[in-house]
């Protein structure tokens, strides 16, 4: 069956993450590991699931997240997936779930968190209608972003993963009348993610006794926040996007814009906001690569990896945790409102040059006591939209 989804990667020959790297001068071979890496993964996936007889069907689809889908895998990266169906439901549709777990437990891929948003079934009608309200569950609501934003299906046919994305898209767009110049149902959605993964990070806390804190703290300051910021990113680039043709909706042009560019990998997308920075932009992506390489070459480490999982918060002061941790978000978390504070003002409004929540949502920790930020009033454009 023909493939509809092309995932665009940073690791990439001609991608704008090389094309900095190159003009840098550095070798973030940390992060160009993990891309190899996590290619050859997904290559040995696709063989473990090829030829799969019920797999072969274009109401489902076999999708992973995380850093794999990332193209981000190191030592210890665990197999974050969903048996995604879009069509008429099928008992046997829990079975195939199942064999897909065991087939890749024999080979050796560790199972998704003990949360129970991966590896089981997720349907399409949760996904697509229930966006906000009650029913919308912390775990529907991380699958329906992350569908967005670090996802790619394997193995199988993609056309119900395709459909799925595409309705997910046309809802966020036509339940807001402003989306012709900003997608700001998506992007409240986006934020919202950030806000329950960084609350759900508490609640985990608590529940797990503080096991696993250093590891869960690192991920939710690098990798965490770096999907979000691609988030953010691709709903304020669509505004380069907002000019419609003649005769044609409004919102079309934006939608294209998602349409295209969720098939990105989150570093590609920062990549190419730093190419937009023009003569800022080198520096900008050297202090946030630079960091992430580093994180990625500690979770690439067994002996590091597992002395970050074993750190208790407590600790974290004697073990020098909290000063490696702010050496390195001071060079990745606190350059990301500069995409949103000083980009020109063709890409955002006037009125977002002021977006001082951003400058707050980045740079937030956990344990920070500040919980709420005083937001300014912007000097020029009249009221700050959030």
């Amino acid at each position: 069956m023909i493939s509809h989804f092309k995932k665009v990667s940073h690791f990439d020959k001609n991608s704008n993450f090389m094309k900095i790297m190159a003009n840098a001068g550095v070798n973030w071979k940390e992060i160009l590991c993990a891309a190899e890496t996590a290619m050859k993964k997904q290559e040995q996936i696709q063989q473990i699931l090829q030829g799969d007889g019920p797999l072969d069907n274009a109401d489902t689809s076999f999708v992973v997240f995380g850093s794999l889908a990332r193209d981000e895998w190191t030592q210890g990266s665990d197999v974050d997936w969903t048996l995604l169906i879009d069509g008429q439901a099928n008992p046997e549709h829990l079975k195939i779930a199942q064999s897909i777990g065991k087939k890749l437990k024999d080979n050796n891929f560790p199972p998704p968190g003990p949360t129970g948003v991966f590896g089981n079934l997720s349907f399409s009608h949760e996904i697509i209608h229930q966006i906000g309200g009650q029913n919308d569950t912390n775990r529907n609501t991380t699958q329906r972003i992350l569908l967005i934003l670090e996802s790619i299906p394997l193995g199988t046919p993609d056309m119900a993963f395709t459909r799925v994305i595409s309705g997910v898209l046309d809802r966020y767009l036509e339940d807001d009348p402003s989306s012709e110049k900003l997608p700001r149902f998506l992007l409240n959605d986006v934020v919202r993610f950030w806000r329950t993964i960084a609350v759900d990070f508490a609640s985990k806390q608590r529940d797990r006794g503080g096991q696993g804190w250093g590891l869960r703290n690192a991920k939710l300051r690098m990798s965490r926040k770096l999907v979000f910021a691609a988030g953010m990113l691709l709903c304020f680039n669509s505004r380069i996007h907002a000019n419609a043709k003649q005769g044609e909706s409004a919102s079309k042009p934006i939608l294209e814009h998602l349409r295209k560019n969720y098939q990105v990998t989150p570093l590609e997308v920062v990549a190419g906001a730093c190419a937009g920075l023009q003569e800022s932009g080198v520096n900008t992506a050297k202090k946030i690569f630079s960091a992430y390489d580093a994180f990625l070459g500690i979770l690439n480490d067994s002996a590091k990896r597992d002395s970050l999982k074993d750190l208790e918060a407590a600790n974290a002061d004697k073990m020098g945790f909290t000063r490696i941790s702010a050496k390195l978000e001071t060079n990745f978390s606190k350059v990301f409102p500069n995409f949103f504070l000083v980009r020109p003002t063709e890409i955002l409004p006037r009125n977002m040059e002021c977006f001082d929540a951003s400058n707050w949502i980045f740079n937030w920790r956990p344990g920070a006591r500040r919980l709420h930020p005083r937001i300014r009033t912007p000097q020029r454009g009249g009221a700050a939209e959030r």
